[in-house]
């Protein structure tokens, strides 16, 4: 999932977003953006939850073999 992309989806869940712990690549605004998150805490499990506000940490990258997603 893109930054752009998580962002979103964090503010239609009433999340926040925390810190933006490590941007493996990237050396500008630009490339943030175009970057996608590696993991996250806290990490995503079935039947976990957050309370609504609650934060949440990211690690991104701009290498695609990096993450899990297709």
């Amino acid at each position: 999932m893109g930054f752009a992309e998580m962002k979103a989806v964090l503010n239609l869940a009433s999340l926040n977003l925390g810190l933006v712990v490590e941007v493996k690549g990237c050396n500008t605004g630009c490339d943030t953006a175009l970057a996608t998150v590696e993991r996250q805490s806290p990490d995503p499990t079935v039947g976990s939850t957050i309370a609504p506000g609650g934060l949440v940490d990211v690690w991104l990258t701009l290498d695609s073999t990096a993450t899990d997603q297709p």
